[in-house]
């Protein structure tokens, strides 16, 4: 959809999803002039769409990135209608909306102070996000902000490597593994052992390859970590510097290589490598083994998705060949992924 790809900047796999609290719904059609909030928002997606930095500069609160908001292809007509057909509906007190982010959907509560007789929040079905207007010296006008923050994002997502793979290369994997919202190919050589429960706060599911005659193994784990609160202080690079930190302090002369950035199927992913030797006193005949590991961490709202797969030297460069493909197919497989 034409309005989409100009709010978000991109096509990702959420939408700005609206839980309403309120008696009336969120989604009741709205009165409109060319000045009230809904013409103005109207106005400010046309601008958008032509290129009109000076109609912009008009209906939008002053910004020194505003001109990103005009760096895009030319629109046709029928395009342009696309938006003038647009149903804007108001956000309301108690609303609960999901928000798109570069680290998946994020949850905001609409208050006093985003909704008041000088502020108002609208948004339109499948709107990615929603719009933030300002009354001003008596005049309605957009905040600019959220969308070229999302126009940002998108930006540096694009600038980042692809490590989504083609169907014709995972002939090596299994069927797509449902992960509460979310799915990924395992090796089709690595047995399904448990998961966890859907409410756990940490849901690990695990597989494993076969047993060699050195009672080695190689084991694939993803886990799904919900944050007790809106996760906002867990950043990517966070989340895989305690990882790595926990398993190189967990093993003898360990060491872990530099993080690499990355996109899958539209999130974006950090990754690195460990390995390390096994501390006496392990069980399974494991102690003194060196073991090498992957990690794949991405971030969804509320929600840390780890993909790590462990093996020992020296039989490990093959089941992590395959660990690397096998990540490279998760997605999200519904819009309501992150937990509210």
């Amino acid at each position: 959809m034409l309005v989409f790809v100009l709010v978000a900047g991109f096509a990702t796999h959420s939408e700005c999803a609206v839980r309403s609290t309120a008696s009336t719904s969120p989604q009741q059609a709205v009165k409109e002039s060319p000045d009230s909030p809904a013409g103005v928002v109207r106005r400010f997606l046309l601008a958008m769409a032509k290129r009109d930095l000076t109609e912009l500069e008009e209906v939008a609160l002053p910004d020194a990135d505003l001109s990103l908001l005009v760096k895009n292809d030319a629109v046709s007509d029928a395009q342009l209608e696309e938006i003038g057909a647009i149903q804007f509906s108001f956000l309301h007190l108690g609303d609960e909306v999901a928000v798109p982010t570069s680290k998946g959907p994020e949850s905001v509560v609409m208050d006093k102070n985003r909704i008041n007789e000088n502020r108002q929040q609208l948004t339109y079905k499948g709107n990615p996000i929603p719009f933030d207007v300002v009354r001003t010296e008596g005049r309605w006008k957009v905040n600019p902000r959220p969308l070229i923050a999302a126009r940002k994002a998108a930006a540096a997502i694009l600038e980042l490597p692809d490590w989504s793979v083609d169907e014709s290369e995972t002939t090596s994997l299994a069927q797509p593994f449902k992960l509460v919202g979310y799915q990924f190919q395992p090796p089709a050589g690595f047995r399904f052992i448990k998961s966890g429960k859907p409410e756990d706060q940490v849901n690990v599911s695990y597989w494993a390859g076969k047993i060699r005659e050195d009672k080695s193994y190689p084991l694939l784990l993803v886990s799904i970590l919900t944050t007790p609160d809106d996760g906002a202080q867990y950043t990517i690079d966070r989340a895989i510097k305690e990882t790595l930190d926990t398993y190189v302090k967990g093993h003898e002369a360990a060491s872990s290589t530099p993080t690499e950035r990355g996109v899958i199927n539209g999130s974006q992913f950090v990754r690195a490598t460990w390995e390390g030797v096994v501390p006496a006193g392990a069980q399974n005949g494991m102690a003194g083994r060196r073991m090498h590991a992957i990690v794949y961490i991405t971030i969804q709202g509320q929600q840390i998705i780890q993909i790590v797969c462990l093996d020992a030297a020296p039989h490990h460069p093959e089941a992590l060949e395959q660990a690397h493909l096998a990540a490279s197919t998760f997605r999200v497989s519904r819009r309501d992924a992150a937990k509210w």
